[in-house]
This record gives structure tokens, C-alpha cells and sequence, in this order.
């Protein structure tokens, strides 16, 4: 299991010893911004814990958090230093060990001597902390603890200067977290079949039969075409250098979210990732009003917008690297082998995951992208990229300059007629198939169902 291979994997000393040697290494940089008080609270936050004074060591983390939080959100994300998000990591890497070990510190404290080291009493909280749990619930402490380094993962990207005791304390607080299934005959294909329309026939068209857009009824549609698992010279040829987009069927057959390890079912999603902390884009797109972002874990966003349907905002895990974020359900996909061609370079693998209605609203993309689909059913529309005046994009001056300024679901063709006129591919996307998408080529996705996709860009 993944939780033995850990324990076997994990040395208690050299455990002790990353925690130990925890240090605001980071702070000559800190320093030269004037972020002397936050080396300050660094260097407090490691000494307090490794005296095992784990509440006053977690208030000094929260303190360095909140200060490192604040200089993250000053001004634009891709300016702020590096260092910044280094401090942001430390102060939450420091907070979940502190929250992570203290339950275990009351016990040891009660039998140890008074005189021992620190250092030895530390190896003895570790021996407790690292020894399986003996019930399925997950202690409230866990669950704060996974959520401070979550949040690391998100802000940050990772735990910095002391990536190695992030990595290792992660993944083993993640295994503490892993339930075993409760809900097994929940399959999200069950709840689809039962509100949704089925998936259309050859012979009608896919806009008419999954109520794809009112536009989609103009008479410029040209059926996305169908290919078997082609092998690589065959999607080089048939699809790749002529830049033709299609639907590749049979090329996910053997991923485990399909198979062993199924997507389908709400139990193994909620068991191998319930706890963790995710992203999730409130509103049905990126360009509604009083569209937000919240953070919450992946059990509250499958039971409030996937399980049930909210009175006011739809909730959309869009875009995200959850697959880097929670290495488990990475081991649950094959990277396509299509992705040789061109530079060979995986740019990243994004996971989308939402209810019926959630639309990605036309816009391009700078890389070939492979979207596969996991679970449900997807309508898809295509333009080429050689109708870019005719698209409408907002300016490139614009942050959203990759979106164009027409709305698929909201379209009067009397007032857009040169648009109304403008070929276009079109397709459903259904579990087991993926859609090849040339790099600029304009597309809008549209979820016709409780939906779990993979996209793939590369270059």
C-alpha cells in the first residue's frame, strides 16, 4: 500500500534531523527586500519547535504566514520575489509539523525525563506520530495540518529552501488522511444517466441532441472527425502536421482512472484526495459577473457542486495542476505518447472537474492540447485560427486578449452575421475519448454532464 512503502521508505532519524536542521536559509534575500521582521519570525518559529513549544512555534508561523501572505498579494503575482513565497512555505512547513506532532508531544511529555534532549525527544514523537492510525477517522489535526501545507503548494509552489522535509512530510500526513471506501455503489455515471439527455446517435447532430449552444444551429458545422487509436505516424500525419482537430477514440483504454482505479466513483476520489486543498472557480465562466475563486477542500466542492446543486454560484475545478499537487491521482493517467512529436515538451497537465453547465468560453491556447476525458460528456466547438478578426478578441492589451469577445450561449446571429457565417468543427466528447486541439486554434467547452477532464498542452 502507499502507506507502508512510506513508513519502509522513511527514516525516523533523517526525518528528525530535516526538522532539526530547519533554518530561515532564505533570509539574505528577505533582507535585502527589508524583510527583516520576517527573518525574524522564521528564525523564532524554527527555534520554538525544535524546544517542542509547538503552540507558541505555530502562532509565530501563522504570524510569518500572514506577513508573507500580504507582500504575495502586493501587486502583480509573476513580479513578487521568489523569496516571498519562500518565507509563505516556511511559515506553513513549520505550522503543520507543529500541528502535526503536538497530540503526540502530551503523551511522550507525561513519561519522558525532564532532563532529556530535545533532539532524542523528538525522535520519540516521530516514532509515535509515523505509526499507523488504529481508526478510519481522520484527527482534526491532520486535516489542519494538510491544509497548511496545501496552501504552500498553492501560494508557493512547493516548501522552498526545505523542499525535501515538505515533500516527506506531505505525502505521509496525506496516507493518514486515506479513508476506506464508505460510499462504493456511488458512480457518478449513475447520477449522470439520471439527469441528463443520452449521448446522441450517428445520425443526429450533436448540438441538436446535448443542447449545445443556440449558435451551434447555423449551417457552417462540419462534424469533428473520429480516429482509432492512431499510432504515431498516423497522428502525425493524419492530424498533427496538417493541423486538424479530431477526436482520438481507443488511446485511454488502459489508464487506471478508467479501469482499476476508476474516476467514476465518489468514494476513491473523497478516499485518495477528500482531504486535500484545491482552487475551485465560482461562477458558470471566467467572464460572468461576480465570478471568484475559493479554496476548499476536495470533499466540500464534490458535496456542495458535484453531489448537490448550490442556489447561487456554480463551482468548477478548472485549469488546476492537481495531478502535481496530489501525485496519487497522477498514477492514475498515461501521459499520451502523442506528445513526442513537435519539441517533446510536456508543458503541464491541467485537471478539470465540474458539474453539467460549466462552459470554457472561446479562447486560444499557445500549445497543442490533448483533452481527455475521464468521466461524462463534453460538446466541443473549433475554429480555425485564420478567423481571428473575425472572432473578435479583446485587445492585446487586454488580460484576457486569448478570449474573444462573443458569447457561444448568448449569440444573436442578426447581430454578429459575419460571425454567424464562419465554418467551424464540432463534437461531444464522451469518457475514454480525447480531443486533439492544434496550438491557437480557437475552442468552447461546454460540460453536458458531471464532468472530469485531463488536458495535456505541449510544444
Amino acid at each position: 500500500s502507499t502507506q507502508s512503502t512510506w513508513e519502509m521508505a522513511t527514516d525516523v532519524g533523517r526525518l528528525a534531523e530535516l526538522v532539526s536542521a530547519l533554518n530561515a536559509d532564505f533570509s539574505p534575500a528577505l533582507h535585502a527586500l527589508g524583510g527583516e521582521a520576517a527573518c525574524r519570525l522564521a528564525h523564532d518559529a524554527a527555534a520554538l519547535l525544535n524546544q517542542l513549544r509547538f503552540q507558541e512555534s505555530l502562532a509565530v508561523a501563522d504570524m510569518l504566514m500572514q506577513y508573507a501572505w500580504e507582500e504575495l498579494h502586493n501587486g502583480a503575482w509573476r513580479d513578487t520575489p521568489v523569496a516571498w513565497r519562500h518565507a509563505y512555505a516556511f511559515g506553513a512547513l513549520v505550522a503543520a509539523v507543529a500541528v502535526w506532532l503536538e497530540p503526540e508531544a502530551a503523551l511522550v511529555g507525561a513519561s519522558s525525563d525532564s532532563a532529556e534532549r530535545p533532539g532524542s525527544r523528538l525522535n520519540m514523537l516521530l516514532e509515535r506520530a509515523l505509526a499507523p492510525l488504529k481508526t478510519a477517522a481522520i484527527p482534526p489535526h491532520l486535516r489542519k495540518a494538510l491544509t497548511f501545507l496545501d496552501k504552500a503548494l498553492l501560494l508557493a509552489g512547493g516548501g522552498g529552501t526545505h523542499d525535501e522535509l515538505f515533500r516527506q512530510v506531505l505525502e505521509h500526513i496525506h496516507t493518514k488522511c486515506l479513508l476506506p471506501d464508505t460510499i462504493q455503489s456511488l458512480r457518478l455515471s449513475e447520477l449522470n444517466a439520471l439527469s441528463t439527455p443520452p449521448p446522441p446517435t450517428a445520425t443526429t447532430r450533436a448540438a441538436d441532441a446535448l443542447r449545445a449552444p443556440a449558435a451551434c444551429s447555423t449551417p457552417p458545422a462540419q462534424r469533428l472527425a473520429r480516429v482509432a487509436c492512431p499510432s504515431i505516424d498516423a497522428f502525425r500525419a493524419q492530424l498533427w502536421e496538417p493541423r486538424r482537430p479530431a477526436i482520438v477514440t481507443g488511446a485511454m483504454a488502459h489508464w487506471p482512472a478508467l479501469t482499476s482505479r476508476p474516476w467514476d466513483n465518489v468514494s476513491y476520489l473523497l478516499r485518495v484526495a477528500g482531504e486535500r486543498t484545491v482552487p475551485v472557480e465560482l461562477g458558470r465562466t471566467y467572464l460572468a459577473e461576480g465570478w471568484g475563486q475559493q479554496l476548499m477542500t476536495l470533499r466540500e466542492f464534490i458535496l456542495t457542486h458535484i453531489l448537490s446543486k448550490p442556489d447561487d454560484k456554480v463551482g468548477y475545478l478548472a485549469q488546476h495542476e492537481l495531478f502535481q499537487q496530489i501525485p496519487e491521482l497522477r498514477r492514475d493517467l498515461c501521459v499520451p505518447e502523442y506528445v513526442v512529436l513537435g519539441a517533446n515538451t510536456l508543458e503541464q497537465i491541467n485537471a478539470w472537474f465540474g458539474p453539467a453547465g460549466t462552459v470554457s468560453p472561446l479562447h486560444t491556447d499557445p500549445y497543442d492540447n490533448l483533452l481527455a476525458q475521464v468521466v461524462g460528456h463534453k460538446y466541443v466547438r473549433l475554429y480555425d485560427e485564420k478567423y481571428n478578426d473575425v472572432l473578435c478578441p479583446h485587445p492585446s492589451t487586454h488580460l484576457l486578449s486569448n478570449t474573444s469577445q462573443i458569447d457561444l450561449d448568448n449569440l444573436d446571429a442578426r447581430d454578429a452575421p459575419e460571425f454567424a457565417a464562419t465554418p467551424y468543427w464540432e463534437g461531444v466528447l464522451g469518457p475514454g475519448e480525447m480531443l486533439f486541439i492544434p496550438a491557437r486554434m480557437w475552442h468552447y467547452v461546454r460540460s453536458l454532464s458531471i464532468s472530469f477532464s485531463v488536458s495535456f498542452w505541449w510544444q
